[in-house]
């Protein structure tokens, strides 16, 4: 989730001004430069290093063959089912489209408990959501829900912001090349 003021105090203790960003702002440009050069300069087999490597943290959340997590989609077959422009996308602005199926929902319940998780299934009566990380599912009765808030991603921006350029079009290039 988004913390401003937590954030503003880490970029501060880090010698950053307090409103910086570690994302680069957002172009159609911008992400037609660096499909360009990850194509023509990325390293799929360093990039499948730095995906699987602990500092990136992929792997906690995303599948690729049998290895990593359930929390974001798998990923072993993007490459094949996803245009450089979105994988892009995904991986620099996560929250510019989320794949269908990981929007997370969080509610609270007049009883005062709270739970997020991916909708389900969602009628007039309950709505169905799946904790993230987890394969079961938990239904709520609509009349029990005192708050609902569309989160949205799980996935933090600026997950690459520690990476050099070059780290950046590795990882996007065997992004890319997944599946094919």
């Amino acid at each position: 989730r988004s913390e401003p003021a937590l954030a503003a105090v880490l970029r501060k203790a880090a010698g950053l001004p307090e409103n910086a960003s570690v994302v680069p702002e957002y172009s159609a440009e911008f992400v037609a430069k660096l499909i360009t050069d990850a194509k023509a300069s990325g390293d799929a087999k360093r990039g499948r290093d730095l995906f699987f490597a602990a500092q990136s943290a992929c792997t906690g959340c995303h599948k690729v063959g049998e290895e990593g997590g359930i929390t974001g989609p798998n990923l072993t077959a993007v490459g094949r089912g996803m245009t450089p422009e979105l994988i892009t996308e995904s991986v620099l602005w996560p929250s510019r489209q989320i794949k269908e199926g990981y929007f997370l929902t969080t509610i609270a319940t007049v009883t005062g408990q709270v739970i997020s998780g991916y909708k389900v299934a969602e009628d007039d009566a309950s709505l169905t959501l799946r904790p993230p990380g987890s394969a079961a599912s938990e239904s709520v009765v609509k009349t029990l829900i005192k708050e609902r808030t569309d989160t949205g991603t799980l996935m933090p921006e600026g997950l690459t912001s520690w990476m050099s350029d070059s780290q950046r079009l590795d990882l996007l290039r065997y992004l890319f090349d997944l599946g094919k």
